[in-house]
């Protein structure tokens, strides 16, 4: 089996304002990942720490899913597979996106059974949940409105990413979604069981210069007992705000500190060939991971950036046009079927309808197929990749 080791890849660029604490970029993962969301854990309970990534959409049927990267290393020196949609249900775990947010992949016990579950934000405010079973598996989603009011949904439907944590230390997660300048949080005032998310208030707001927010993470950056914030932002730098209350109070959050600088393009162009050279640092549009990447018992980063390709296309022949007008009458008929398909009859019955929706699975990954080789010269493709930044042992 192919697989992707930490020694394969040359150490890049250097930090910004990280003193003697990071080390440079290494690049664990370079397939095709468009807004590459990672995430550590141990996905499979053999002890060691799998990489879930989270993806754009690729096609318009599929959805935006996550892809599973199996450790077939060790704990110190990870080492990881071809990659696997994730399973959920017996379907590809995904969820509906807009605007480049994708699938942002987070493993927590959200429901309160002391089992892990599968999260991710989505469009129009769902929190996507994928509960864990306990032989490592997750089952069919189940989707909460995690901000109810109609009129304040606006400003967190499309681009806004959460994170679940235990803000206010009362035993449910709580939600942090990061949009432009502000990160807000939304306070559970259910439970675990039944969810009841309050109306979201300010957290931060964008110091002045400040890039605006991509993404939050909670951590214990400084091994201090308290958790910390954590920031993905805009010009793909990452930025720490301390936590300086006591170890069992809300958190208080400190200014921001630049732990690693701003990112290259996340533009690129074809030359006359139509070729082109993926970027040899992280870019400017990034997702963030915090976790002990190596075991070493230091938090390192794991950042996931983008990039586009623009450029003209080859001209196609005449045997291509052909063919990608095919193509798209070929598309049309299998979307008519799958419209049809997803009809429910009147008094359909359990087990049919468990077969119709193997039927319409189906039916989506034909038009998806199709969708794909239709569109292979696009002027405009998306990519990215999955980036470890270690922390140094400090003397």
């Amino acid at each position: 089996m192919r697989f992707i080791s930490l020694m394969t890849i040359a150490v890049l660029m250097p930090l910004a304002d990280a003193g003697e604490e990071l080390g440079t970029p290494v690049r664990i993962m370079n397939q095709n990942l468009p807004h590459a969301a990672p995430y550590l854990s141990d996905v499979n309970g053999d002890g060691k720490q799998d990489l879930l990534v989270g993806l754009y959409r690729d096609d318009p049927y599929t959805g935006a899913r996550v892809k599973l990267f199996r450790n077939i290393g060790t704990e110190a020196t990870p080492e990881f597979g071809e990659g696997e949609f994730l399973q959920a249900g017996g379907n590809d775990a995904a969820c509906d996106e807009f605007c480049y947010t994708g699938f942002g992949p987070q493993i927590v016990d959200f429901n309160g059974d002391n089992i892990r579950d599968l999260i991710t934000g989505s469009r129009d405010c769902q929190l996507y949940v994928f509960a864990g079973r306990r032989n490592q598996t997750f089952g069919a989603v189940q989707s909460v409105n995690y901000v109810p009011d109609e009129r304040t949904q606006p400003r967190f439907r499309y681009n806004s990413r959460v994170f679940a944590y235990d803000w206010d230390n009362d035993g449910d997660q709580d939600l942090l979604s990061a949009r432009n300048a502000t990160i807000w949080l939304i306070r559970n005032d259910g439970d675990a069981n039944t969810p009841l998310f309050a109306q979201p208030e300010e957290l931060v707001t964008q110091v002045h210069g400040e890039p605006t927010f991509k993404a939050p993470v909670v951590a214990d950056w400084n091994s201090d007992g308290r958790h910390d914030l954590l920031i993905a932002r805009t010009d793909g730098s990452v930025a720490w705000r301390r936590n300086t209350a006591a170890t069992d109070a809300e958190p208080e959050l400190g200014n921001p500190k630049q732990l690693v600088g701003a990112g290259v393009s996340a533009m690129l162009r074809r030359d006359d060939n139509g070729t082109y050279k993926s970027p040899n640092l992280p870019t400017s549009n990034i997702r963030l991971c915090v976790a002990d990447f190596n075991s070493d018992g230091r938090l390192d980063l794991i950042i996931g950036d983008a990039w586009m390709v623009h450029g003209r296309s080859v001209s196609k022949t005449q045997d291509e046009v052909e063919r990608s007008r095919a193509l798209s009458m070929e598309e049309s008929k299998l979307r008519r079927q799958l419209r049809e398909l997803m009809n429910t009859p009147q008094n359909e019955s359990e087990e049919a309808r468990q077969q119709r929706e193997l039927r319409v699975r189906a039916m989506k990954l034909n038009c998806a197929k199709v969708w794909r080789e239709r569109n292979t010269d696009s002027r405009l493709s998306r990519h990215g990749s999955v980036w470890f930044i270690p922390r140094l042992a400090v003397h």
